[in-house]
């Protein structure tokens, strides 16, 4: 199958489309690698509650890519300095990259999408 680059700009909402996005391709054995950028790496934060009644909070979206083979997730370092974040509190599962990656990332896949 083909391989899909999702680039998560948006802070997390109350709808998961992006991730769902990215689980279902995977479910239909598209290599899918999610890259989050900017408000994107919220999503990334460890310690989060359910965006809407009886949801789930992005944390747990975020702990079932592996599951789908979602397991390239990597977020902008340097938007991190931006956010006055750091490292220790985003999820495990992502890996930092600079900015100047991400042009060899988005070649390297067929498909881009950008949430």
């Amino acid at each position: 199958m083909s391989t899909v680059c999702i680039i998560i700009r948006s802070a997390p909402g109350a709808d998961p489309e992006a991730l769902e996005m990215a689980m279902a391709l995977a479910a239909f054995e598209h290599k899918v690698s999610l890259i989050f950028q900017g408000a994107g790496i919220f999503w990334l934060l460890k310690a989060q509650e359910p965006r809407k009644a009886g949801g789930k909070s992005p944390a747990k979206y975020i702990s079932a890519l592996p599951m789908y083979d979602c397991d390239a997730l990597c977020y902008i370092e340097d938007d991190l300095q931006t956010l006055n974040l750091q490292p220790s509190l985003l999820s495990n599962l992502a890996t930092p990259v600079s900015a100047s990656d991400v042009p060899e990332l988005l070649n390297n896949a067929q498909h881009c999408l950008s949430f």
